[in-house]
Protein backbone atom coordinates (compact mmCIF):
# COMPACT_ATOMS: atom_id res chain seq x y z
CA UNK A 1 0.00 0.00 0.00
CA UNK A 2 1.44 3.40 -1.01
CA UNK A 3 1.78 6.31 1.39
CA UNK A 4 -1.00 8.19 -0.40
CA UNK A 5 -3.33 5.19 -0.04
CA UNK A 6 -2.57 5.00 3.69
CA UNK A 7 -3.36 8.69 4.14
CA UNK A 8 -6.58 8.24 2.17
CA UNK A 9 -7.62 5.60 4.72
CA UNK A 10 -6.70 7.92 7.59
CA UNK A 11 -8.67 10.72 5.95
CA UNK A 12 -11.76 8.52 5.66
CA UNK A 13 -11.46 7.50 9.32
CA UNK A 14 -11.05 11.13 10.35
CA UNK A 15 -14.17 12.17 8.43
CA UNK A 16 -16.12 9.37 10.13
CA UNK A 17 -14.87 10.57 13.52
CA UNK A 18 -15.64 14.22 12.86
CA UNK A 19 -19.36 14.22 13.72
CA UNK A 20 -18.83 12.14 16.89
CA UNK A 21 -16.11 14.49 18.11
CA UNK A 22 -18.37 17.48 17.58
CA UNK A 23 -21.53 15.86 19.01
CA UNK A 24 -19.66 14.83 22.16
CA UNK A 25 -18.23 18.37 22.53
CA UNK A 26 -14.66 17.08 22.32
CA UNK A 27 -13.32 19.74 19.99
CA UNK A 28 -14.58 22.50 17.70
CA UNK A 29 -15.31 21.64 14.08
CA UNK A 30 -12.48 23.86 12.80
CA UNK A 31 -9.84 21.71 14.51
CA UNK A 32 -10.94 18.57 12.66
CA UNK A 33 -11.41 20.50 9.41
CA UNK A 34 -7.85 21.77 9.63
CA UNK A 35 -6.37 18.27 9.66
CA UNK A 36 -8.79 17.14 6.94
CA UNK A 37 -7.65 20.04 4.74
CA UNK A 38 -3.97 19.23 5.31
CA UNK A 39 -4.42 15.56 4.39
CA UNK A 40 -6.60 16.34 1.36
CA UNK A 41 -4.06 18.88 0.14
CA UNK A 42 -1.14 16.45 0.47
CA UNK A 43 -3.07 13.59 -1.12
CA UNK A 44 -3.95 15.78 -4.12
CA UNK A 45 -0.46 17.29 -4.46
CA UNK A 46 2.25 15.19 -2.84
CA UNK A 47 4.92 17.91 -3.23
CA UNK A 48 6.74 19.98 -0.59
CA UNK A 49 5.53 23.51 0.13
CA UNK A 50 7.50 26.50 1.39
CA UNK A 51 6.20 29.36 3.48
CA UNK A 52 7.72 32.75 4.15
CA UNK A 53 7.54 33.23 7.88
CA UNK A 54 8.89 35.77 10.31
CA UNK A 55 8.60 39.24 11.77
CA UNK A 56 6.16 41.57 10.08
CA UNK A 57 7.74 44.64 8.48
CA UNK A 58 11.02 42.74 8.14
CA UNK A 59 10.76 42.53 4.36
CA UNK A 60 8.95 39.20 3.86
CA UNK A 61 7.00 40.45 0.87
CA UNK A 62 10.13 42.00 -0.62
CA UNK A 63 11.91 38.63 -0.32
CA UNK A 64 9.06 36.99 -2.26
CA UNK A 65 9.15 39.68 -4.96
CA UNK A 66 12.91 39.19 -5.27
CA UNK A 67 12.45 35.43 -5.64
CA UNK A 68 9.78 35.61 -8.36
CA UNK A 69 11.29 38.70 -10.03
CA UNK A 70 7.99 40.58 -10.05
CA UNK A 71 6.16 42.89 -7.67
CA UNK A 72 3.42 40.46 -6.69
CA UNK A 73 3.43 40.77 -2.91
CA UNK A 74 2.42 44.13 -1.45
CA UNK A 75 5.06 45.93 0.59
CA UNK A 76 4.78 48.71 3.18
CA UNK A 77 5.64 49.90 6.68
CA UNK A 78 2.38 48.50 8.08
CA UNK A 79 1.31 44.82 7.91
CA UNK A 80 0.17 44.27 4.33
CA UNK A 81 -0.41 40.51 4.45
CA UNK A 82 -3.72 39.71 6.20
CA UNK A 83 -4.24 36.28 4.68
CA UNK A 84 -2.33 33.46 3.00
CA UNK A 85 -1.14 34.32 -0.51
CA UNK A 86 0.44 31.76 -2.83
CA UNK A 87 3.03 32.47 -5.53
CA UNK A 88 4.65 30.25 -8.16
CA UNK A 89 8.39 29.79 -7.79
CA UNK A 90 9.67 27.63 -10.63
CA UNK A 91 7.64 24.40 -10.35
CA UNK A 92 6.90 24.96 -6.66
CA UNK A 93 4.61 27.14 -4.56
CA UNK A 94 5.65 29.71 -1.96
CA UNK A 95 3.16 30.96 0.61
CA UNK A 96 3.25 34.45 2.06
CA UNK A 97 1.84 34.71 5.60
CA UNK A 98 1.10 37.45 8.16
CA UNK A 99 3.93 38.17 10.59
CA UNK A 100 4.44 36.28 13.84
CA UNK A 101 3.97 39.53 15.80
CA UNK A 102 0.93 40.59 13.78
CA UNK A 103 -2.55 40.95 15.39
CA UNK A 104 -3.80 37.75 17.06
CA UNK A 105 -6.23 36.76 14.29
CA UNK A 106 -3.56 37.20 11.62
CA UNK A 107 -0.97 35.28 13.63
CA UNK A 108 -3.42 32.38 14.03
CA UNK A 109 -3.70 32.21 10.23
CA UNK A 110 0.09 31.95 10.08
CA UNK A 111 0.26 29.23 12.75
CA UNK A 112 -2.45 27.18 11.02
CA UNK A 113 -0.68 27.33 7.65
CA UNK A 114 2.69 26.57 9.23
CA UNK A 115 1.39 23.05 9.84
CA UNK A 116 0.93 22.52 6.09
CA UNK A 117 4.44 23.42 4.90
CA UNK A 118 7.58 21.30 4.92
CA UNK A 119 10.02 24.14 4.16
CA UNK A 120 10.28 27.50 5.92
CA UNK A 121 12.00 30.78 5.07
CA UNK A 122 12.17 32.76 8.31
CA UNK A 123 12.75 36.47 7.66
CA UNK A 124 14.08 38.94 10.21
CA UNK A 125 15.77 42.30 9.77
CA UNK A 126 18.92 43.67 11.34
CA UNK A 127 16.59 45.75 13.54
CA UNK A 128 15.18 42.80 15.50
CA UNK A 129 18.05 40.33 15.88
CA UNK A 130 17.88 40.64 19.68
CA UNK A 131 14.12 40.04 20.07
CA UNK A 132 13.73 36.90 22.22
CA UNK A 133 10.30 35.87 20.91
CA UNK A 134 11.83 35.36 17.44
CA UNK A 135 14.06 32.56 18.69
CA UNK A 136 11.15 30.78 20.36
CA UNK A 137 9.57 30.50 16.90
CA UNK A 138 12.82 29.35 15.27
CA UNK A 139 13.32 26.74 18.01
CA UNK A 140 9.86 25.34 17.25
CA UNK A 141 10.77 25.09 13.57
CA UNK A 142 13.85 23.06 14.47
CA UNK A 143 11.95 20.92 16.99
CA UNK A 144 9.35 20.19 14.29
CA UNK A 145 12.12 19.10 11.87
CA UNK A 146 11.20 21.76 9.34
CA UNK A 147 13.80 22.29 6.61
CA UNK A 148 14.49 25.97 7.32
CA UNK A 149 16.54 29.00 6.33
CA UNK A 150 16.89 32.17 8.39
CA UNK A 151 17.08 35.25 6.17
CA UNK A 152 18.66 38.34 7.71
CA UNK A 153 17.25 41.09 5.52
CA UNK A 154 19.49 44.16 5.72
CA UNK A 155 17.01 47.02 5.72
CA UNK A 156 19.80 49.25 7.01
CA UNK A 157 23.27 49.48 5.49
CA UNK A 158 25.94 47.67 7.49
CA UNK A 159 29.57 46.68 6.96
CA UNK A 160 30.73 43.11 6.39
CA UNK A 161 32.09 43.08 9.92
CA UNK A 162 28.76 44.25 11.36
CA UNK A 163 26.99 41.67 9.22
CA UNK A 164 29.19 38.86 10.58
CA UNK A 165 28.49 40.02 14.14
CA UNK A 166 24.73 39.93 13.51
CA UNK A 167 24.86 36.41 12.05
CA UNK A 168 26.95 35.24 14.99
CA UNK A 169 24.41 36.78 17.39
CA UNK A 170 21.64 34.78 15.74
CA UNK A 171 23.50 31.52 16.29
CA UNK A 172 24.42 32.49 19.87
CA UNK A 173 20.80 33.31 20.67
CA UNK A 174 19.77 29.89 19.36
CA UNK A 175 22.44 28.28 21.54
CA UNK A 176 20.80 30.05 24.49
CA UNK A 177 17.58 28.21 23.55
CA UNK A 178 19.30 24.92 24.41
CA UNK A 179 20.98 23.88 21.16
CA UNK A 180 24.65 23.02 20.77
CA UNK A 181 26.47 25.48 18.50
CA UNK A 182 27.59 22.85 15.98
CA UNK A 183 24.08 21.35 15.89
CA UNK A 184 22.48 24.72 15.21
CA UNK A 185 24.73 25.41 12.22
CA UNK A 186 23.97 21.95 10.82
CA UNK A 187 20.23 22.33 11.35
CA UNK A 188 19.70 25.81 9.96
CA UNK A 189 21.49 28.21 7.62
CA UNK A 190 21.53 31.99 8.03
CA UNK A 191 21.81 34.16 4.90
CA UNK A 192 22.32 37.90 5.00
CA UNK A 193 20.70 39.62 2.02
CA UNK A 194 19.39 42.92 0.79
CA UNK A 195 16.05 41.80 -0.64
CA UNK A 196 15.15 45.21 -2.08
CA UNK A 197 18.44 45.39 -4.01
CA UNK A 198 17.91 41.84 -5.29
CA UNK A 199 14.40 42.71 -6.46
CA UNK A 200 15.54 45.88 -8.24
CA UNK A 201 18.44 43.97 -9.80
CA UNK A 202 16.14 41.31 -11.25
CA UNK A 203 13.63 43.89 -12.38
CA UNK A 204 16.29 45.94 -14.19
CA UNK A 205 18.68 43.11 -15.17
CA UNK A 206 21.56 44.48 -13.07
CA UNK A 207 23.86 41.51 -12.51
CA UNK A 208 26.39 43.27 -10.31
CA UNK A 209 23.70 44.64 -8.00
CA UNK A 210 22.20 41.16 -7.72
CA UNK A 211 25.59 39.68 -6.79
CA UNK A 212 26.15 42.32 -4.12
CA UNK A 213 22.68 41.71 -2.63
CA UNK A 214 23.73 38.27 -1.36
CA UNK A 215 20.58 36.81 -2.89
CA UNK A 216 22.26 34.36 -5.26
CA UNK A 217 23.59 32.19 -2.40
CA UNK A 218 20.14 32.25 -0.80
CA UNK A 219 18.40 31.14 -4.00
CA UNK A 220 20.90 28.33 -4.48
CA UNK A 221 20.16 27.13 -0.94
CA UNK A 222 16.40 27.30 -1.57
CA UNK A 223 16.81 25.24 -4.75
CA UNK A 224 18.88 22.76 -2.76
CA UNK A 225 16.14 22.49 -0.11
CA UNK A 226 13.48 21.80 -2.73
CA UNK A 227 15.73 19.29 -4.49
CA UNK A 228 16.63 17.47 -1.29
CA UNK A 229 13.13 17.62 0.11
CA UNK A 230 11.69 14.21 -0.49
CA UNK A 231 8.56 12.22 0.15
CA UNK A 232 9.96 11.63 3.64
CA UNK A 233 9.51 15.34 4.49
CA UNK A 234 5.88 15.21 3.38
CA UNK A 235 5.30 12.00 5.34
CA UNK A 236 6.93 13.62 8.37
CA UNK A 237 4.62 16.63 8.09
CA UNK A 238 1.48 14.49 7.72
CA UNK A 239 2.49 12.21 10.58
CA UNK A 240 3.30 15.13 12.89
CA UNK A 241 -0.08 16.72 12.24
CA UNK A 242 -1.95 13.44 12.75
CA UNK A 243 -0.08 12.53 15.95
CA UNK A 244 -0.46 16.04 17.36
CA UNK A 245 -4.20 15.87 16.67
CA UNK A 246 -4.46 12.42 18.29
CA UNK A 247 -2.60 13.59 21.42
CA UNK A 248 -4.76 16.69 21.82
CA UNK A 249 -8.05 14.87 21.25
CA UNK A 250 -7.13 12.03 23.60
CA UNK A 251 -6.25 14.57 26.28
CA UNK A 252 -9.65 16.23 25.86
CA UNK A 253 -11.44 12.87 25.99
CA UNK A 254 -9.51 11.92 29.13
CA UNK A 255 -10.67 15.15 30.76
CA UNK A 256 -14.26 14.14 30.14
CA UNK A 257 -13.79 10.51 31.19
CA UNK A 258 -11.94 11.43 34.39
CA UNK A 259 -14.00 14.52 35.11
CA UNK A 260 -13.97 15.27 38.84
CA UNK A 261 -17.53 16.56 38.55
CA UNK A 262 -18.73 13.00 37.94
CA UNK A 263 -17.14 11.85 41.20
CA UNK A 264 -18.58 14.86 43.03
CA UNK A 265 -22.07 13.95 41.80
CA UNK A 266 -21.62 10.31 42.83
CA UNK A 267 -20.59 11.47 46.31
CA UNK A 268 -23.55 13.85 46.41
CA UNK A 269 -25.98 11.02 45.62
CA UNK A 270 -24.40 8.80 48.27
CA UNK A 271 -24.44 11.56 50.89
CA UNK A 272 -28.05 12.45 50.06
CA UNK A 273 -29.12 8.82 50.52
CA UNK A 274 -27.29 8.72 53.87
CA UNK A 275 -29.00 11.94 54.93
CA UNK A 276 -32.36 10.49 53.98
CA UNK A 277 -31.74 7.35 56.03
CA UNK A 278 -30.51 9.45 58.96
CA UNK A 279 -33.68 11.57 58.78
CA UNK A 280 -35.85 8.44 58.92
CA UNK A 281 -33.92 7.14 61.91
CA UNK A 282 -34.13 10.45 63.78
CA UNK A 283 -37.85 10.93 63.16
CA UNK A 284 -38.76 7.35 64.00
CA UNK A 285 -36.62 7.64 67.11
CA UNK A 286 -38.64 10.69 68.18
CA UNK A 287 -41.93 8.89 67.48
CA UNK A 288 -40.94 5.73 69.33
CA UNK A 289 -39.54 7.63 72.32
CA UNK A 290 -42.51 9.96 72.67
CA UNK A 291 -45.18 7.29 72.22
CA UNK A 292 -43.40 4.87 74.55
CA UNK A 293 -43.45 7.51 77.29
CA UNK A 294 -47.13 8.23 76.59
CA UNK A 295 -47.98 4.53 76.73
CA UNK A 296 -46.31 4.21 80.15
CA UNK A 297 -48.28 7.21 81.44
CA UNK A 298 -51.56 5.83 80.14
CA UNK A 299 -50.98 2.42 81.67
CA UNK A 300 -50.17 4.03 85.01
CA UNK A 301 -53.46 6.00 84.88
CA UNK A 302 -55.57 3.33 83.22
CA UNK A 303 -58.45 3.89 85.58
CA UNK A 304 -59.23 7.36 84.23
CA UNK A 305 -60.72 7.41 80.74
CA UNK A 306 -60.79 11.22 80.48
CA UNK A 307 -57.08 11.34 81.31
CA UNK A 308 -56.38 8.79 78.57
CA UNK A 309 -58.23 10.83 75.94
CA UNK A 310 -56.64 14.16 76.88
CA UNK A 311 -53.18 12.59 77.14
CA UNK A 312 -53.50 11.04 73.68
CA UNK A 313 -54.58 14.33 72.13
CA UNK A 314 -51.78 16.29 73.81
CA UNK A 315 -49.23 13.64 72.83
CA UNK A 316 -50.30 13.73 69.18
CA UNK A 317 -50.11 17.54 69.04
CA UNK A 318 -46.70 17.60 70.69
CA UNK A 319 -45.40 14.86 68.42
CA UNK A 320 -46.63 16.73 65.35
CA UNK A 321 -44.76 19.83 66.49
CA UNK A 322 -41.49 17.95 67.16
CA UNK A 323 -41.61 16.12 63.83
CA UNK A 324 -42.36 19.32 61.93
CA UNK A 325 -39.45 21.09 63.67
CA UNK A 326 -37.06 18.22 62.96
CA UNK A 327 -38.12 18.03 59.29
CA UNK A 328 -37.49 21.75 58.88
CA UNK A 329 -34.04 21.30 60.42
CA UNK A 330 -33.27 18.46 58.01
CA UNK A 331 -34.53 20.52 55.05
CA UNK A 332 -32.27 23.39 56.12
CA UNK A 333 -29.31 21.01 56.40
CA UNK A 334 -30.09 19.60 52.96
CA UNK A 335 -30.26 23.10 51.50
CA UNK A 336 -26.77 23.81 52.91
CA UNK A 337 -25.57 20.53 51.41
CA UNK A 338 -26.85 21.64 48.00
CA UNK A 339 -25.32 25.12 48.37
CA UNK A 340 -21.96 23.56 49.24
CA UNK A 341 -22.23 21.46 46.09
CA UNK A 342 -22.85 24.64 44.12
CA UNK A 343 -19.72 26.28 45.58
CA UNK A 344 -17.62 23.16 44.89
CA UNK A 345 -18.76 23.02 41.27
CA UNK A 346 -18.07 26.73 40.80
CA UNK A 347 -14.50 26.34 42.09
CA UNK A 348 -13.88 23.27 39.96
CA UNK A 349 -15.26 24.92 36.83
CA UNK A 350 -13.21 28.09 37.42
CA UNK A 351 -10.06 26.04 37.91
CA UNK A 352 -10.74 23.97 34.80
CA UNK A 353 -11.30 27.05 32.64
CA UNK A 354 -8.03 28.54 33.91
CA UNK A 355 -6.15 25.32 33.11
CA UNK A 356 -7.63 24.42 29.74
CA UNK A 357 -9.41 27.60 28.62
CA UNK A 358 -12.47 25.43 27.98
CA UNK A 359 -15.67 24.76 29.86
CA UNK A 360 -16.56 21.10 29.74
CA UNK A 361 -19.95 19.99 30.97
CA UNK A 362 -20.06 16.96 33.20
CA UNK A 363 -22.28 15.32 35.76
CA UNK A 364 -25.44 17.02 34.55
CA UNK A 365 -25.71 19.61 37.37
CA UNK A 366 -26.56 23.17 36.37
CA UNK A 367 -27.28 26.39 38.24
CA UNK A 368 -30.90 25.97 37.19
CA UNK A 369 -31.00 22.50 38.81
CA UNK A 370 -29.71 23.84 42.12
CA UNK A 371 -32.03 26.85 42.15
CA UNK A 372 -34.98 24.58 41.39
CA UNK A 373 -34.10 22.15 44.20
CA UNK A 374 -33.77 24.95 46.75
CA UNK A 375 -37.11 26.42 45.67
CA UNK A 376 -38.85 23.03 45.98
CA UNK A 377 -37.37 22.46 49.45
CA UNK A 378 -38.52 25.90 50.61
CA UNK A 379 -42.03 25.07 49.40
CA UNK A 380 -41.98 21.72 51.21
CA UNK A 381 -40.89 23.38 54.47
CA UNK A 382 -43.72 25.91 54.28
CA UNK A 383 -46.28 23.20 53.49
CA UNK A 384 -45.27 20.88 56.36
CA UNK A 385 -47.89 22.27 58.75
CA UNK A 386 -50.66 21.21 56.38
CA UNK A 387 -49.33 17.67 55.97
CA UNK A 388 -50.28 16.50 59.46
CA UNK A 389 -53.99 15.90 60.18
CA UNK A 390 -55.45 17.32 63.42
CA UNK A 391 -55.02 15.27 66.58
CA UNK A 392 -58.73 14.48 66.66
CA UNK A 393 -58.52 13.05 63.15
CA UNK A 394 -55.58 10.84 64.08
CA UNK A 395 -57.31 9.60 67.23
CA UNK A 396 -60.57 9.26 65.34
CA UNK A 397 -58.81 6.95 62.90
CA UNK A 398 -58.37 4.56 65.79
CA UNK A 399 -61.93 4.86 67.12
CA UNK A 400 -62.28 1.11 67.52
CA UNK A 401 -59.60 1.18 70.19
CA UNK A 402 -61.40 4.12 71.84
CA UNK A 403 -64.64 2.13 71.99
CA UNK A 404 -62.86 -0.75 73.65
CA UNK A 405 -61.40 1.60 76.24
CA UNK A 406 -64.82 3.15 76.98
CA UNK A 407 -66.53 -0.20 77.41
CA UNK A 408 -63.81 -1.32 79.75
CA UNK A 409 -64.42 1.62 82.07
CA UNK A 410 -68.20 1.03 82.24
CA UNK A 411 -68.69 -2.75 82.51
CA UNK A 412 -70.99 -4.30 85.16
CA UNK A 413 -70.10 -5.90 88.51
CA UNK A 414 -71.18 -9.47 87.87
CA UNK A 415 -67.73 -10.97 88.17
CA UNK A 416 -65.73 -11.42 91.25
CA UNK A 417 -64.01 -8.12 92.08
CA UNK A 418 -60.35 -9.25 91.99
CA UNK A 419 -60.78 -11.29 88.85
CA UNK A 420 -62.72 -8.50 87.23
CA UNK A 421 -60.13 -5.85 88.08
CA UNK A 422 -57.24 -7.99 86.85
CA UNK A 423 -58.98 -8.85 83.59
CA UNK A 424 -60.02 -5.26 83.00
CA UNK A 425 -56.52 -3.97 83.62
CA UNK A 426 -55.01 -6.38 81.09
CA UNK A 427 -57.60 -5.45 78.49
CA UNK A 428 -56.97 -1.74 79.08
CA UNK A 429 -53.21 -2.22 78.78
CA UNK A 430 -53.67 -4.14 75.51
CA UNK A 431 -56.09 -1.55 74.17
CA UNK A 432 -53.70 1.29 75.05
CA UNK A 433 -50.85 -0.57 73.34
CA UNK A 434 -52.96 -1.13 70.21
CA UNK A 435 -53.92 2.54 70.22
CA UNK A 436 -50.28 3.65 70.49
CA UNK A 437 -49.27 1.26 67.66
CA UNK A 438 -51.94 2.69 65.39
CA UNK A 439 -50.88 6.26 66.18
CA UNK A 440 -47.28 5.22 65.50
CA UNK A 441 -48.24 3.68 62.14
CA UNK A 442 -50.12 6.84 61.25
CA UNK A 443 -47.08 9.01 61.96
CA UNK A 444 -44.75 6.56 60.18
CA UNK A 445 -46.86 6.85 57.04
CA UNK A 446 -46.74 10.65 57.24
CA UNK A 447 -42.96 10.88 57.70
CA UNK A 448 -42.37 8.30 54.95
CA UNK A 449 -44.33 10.49 52.57
CA UNK A 450 -42.59 13.71 53.66
CA UNK A 451 -39.03 12.38 53.76
CA UNK A 452 -39.44 10.74 50.35
CA UNK A 453 -40.80 14.03 48.98
CA UNK A 454 -37.70 15.86 50.25
CA UNK A 455 -34.97 13.52 49.04
CA UNK A 456 -36.27 11.12 46.37
CA UNK A 457 -36.77 13.52 43.43
CA UNK A 458 -33.15 14.67 43.62
CA UNK A 459 -31.77 11.16 44.24
CA UNK A 460 -33.75 9.74 41.32
CA UNK A 461 -32.77 12.57 38.96
CA UNK A 462 -29.07 12.38 39.75
CA UNK A 463 -29.03 8.56 39.71
CA UNK A 464 -30.56 8.61 36.23
CA UNK A 465 -28.01 11.18 35.09
CA UNK A 466 -25.22 9.11 36.59
CA UNK A 467 -26.38 6.13 34.52
CA UNK A 468 -26.38 8.31 31.42
CA UNK A 469 -22.91 9.52 32.36
CA UNK A 470 -21.68 5.93 32.58
CA UNK A 471 -23.11 5.28 29.11
CA UNK A 472 -21.41 8.43 27.87
CA UNK A 473 -18.14 7.30 29.46
CA UNK A 474 -18.31 4.01 27.55
CA UNK A 475 -19.03 5.96 24.36
CA UNK A 476 -16.00 8.17 24.98
CA UNK A 477 -13.75 5.18 25.63
CA UNK A 478 -14.84 3.64 22.32
CA UNK A 479 -14.31 7.00 20.60
CA UNK A 480 -10.83 7.26 22.09
CA UNK A 481 -9.96 3.82 20.70
CA UNK A 482 -10.91 5.08 17.23
CA UNK A 483 -8.83 8.23 17.67
CA UNK A 484 -5.85 6.13 18.79
CA UNK A 485 -6.20 3.98 15.66
CA UNK A 486 -5.91 7.17 13.57
CA UNK A 487 -2.32 7.53 14.78
CA UNK A 488 -1.39 3.87 14.32
CA UNK A 489 0.34 2.25 11.32
CA UNK A 490 1.37 5.55 9.74
CA UNK A 491 3.92 5.53 6.89
CA UNK A 492 7.58 5.67 7.90
CA UNK A 493 9.39 8.91 7.10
Amino acid sequence: MTNIEIYKQKLELLKNLESNLIQNHICPEEKTKQLINILEDKINNFKPKMMVYGVYNSGKSTVINALVGKELAKTGDTPETKEINVYKYKEYEIFDTPGINAPADDEKITEDHYKQCELVLFVMSNENVENDFIYTKIKKMLDDNKASIVILNKKQICTEEEEAILINKIYLNLVKMGFKEEDVKNKISVYSVNALSAFNAKLNNKTLLYEKSGFEALENKIKELFKNSSEADIVNLCNNNILSFVDQINSLIDQKIDDKIIQIVENFISDTQKNKNATFIQLKGIINSELSAVENKLVAQSGDSSYINSTLENAVNELKSKIETKLKERIKDFEEHIKNLDVTLDKLETNRIELSNTSLSGGGISKQDIEKWLSVLDTLAIALATKFPPAAAIIGAISQAGKILSSLFFDDDTEEKNQREQSKKMQIVNAIHDTIIKIQNNFDAIINEQVNAIYDPIIEKKTHEKELQEQNKNTLIALKDQVVSLGQNLPSA
